[in-house]
C-alpha cells in the first residue's frame, strides 16, 4: 500500500487535482446553474461512495481525506482562456496523475484510482440532459 509520504507534494497535488478536474470538465461542457448544482451533489455522493467502495485502497482513502479538507477550486476554469484550452490542460493533468499512480502506487491502487476517476465522470455525465 502506498501513502501520502510516497509522493512529492506536487505529485500529491496533481493526484488530488485530477479528481476535481474530471468533474469540472463535465460541468464546464454543459454548464447551467441547475446542472452545476446537481453535478456538485453528484460529485459529493461519489466521494462518499468511494470511501465505502475503496476501503482497502490507501491511496484513494488518503486523497479523500485531503479533498474533504479543501474547498473546490473553480479557478481552473476561470483562468482558462476558453473551454478548449481548459479541456486540453485538464486532460494533460489527469493523464499525468494516472501516470504517477501507475508509477508509485500498487497495481491494484492505480487501477482503482483510474476506475474512481471514471466513475466520477460517468455519474456526473449521467445526470446531464441529453
Amino acid at each position: 500500500m502506498t501513502t501520502k509520504a510516497d509522493y512529492t507534494n506536487s505529485e500529491w497535488q496533481l493526484l488530488l487535482q485530477a479528481i476535481t478536474l474530471v468533474s469540472m470538465i463535465i460541468i464546464a461542457s454543459e454548464f447551467t446553474l441547475f446542472s452545476a448544482v446537481k453535478e456538485v451533489f453528484t460529485f459529493n455522493k461519489e466521494v462518499k461512495h468511494a470511501k465505502l467502495n475503496y476501503q482497502d485502497n490507501q491511496l484513494i482513502q488518503n486523497l479523500l481525506v485531503d479533498i474533504a479538507e479543501k474547498t473546490t477550486r473553480i479557478n481552473e476554469i476561470e483562468n482558462a482562456v476558453n473551454f478548449p484550452d481548459f479541456l486540453e490542460d485538464a486532460l494533460e493533468k489527469i493523464k499525468a496523475a494516472v501516470a504517477i499512480a501507475l508509477l508509485k502506487a500498487t497495481p491494484k491502487e492505480a487501477q482503482e484510482y483510474k476506475e474512481f476517476l471514471y466513475e466520477i465522470a460517468t455519474q456526473i455525465g449521467d445526470i446531464l440532459p441529453h
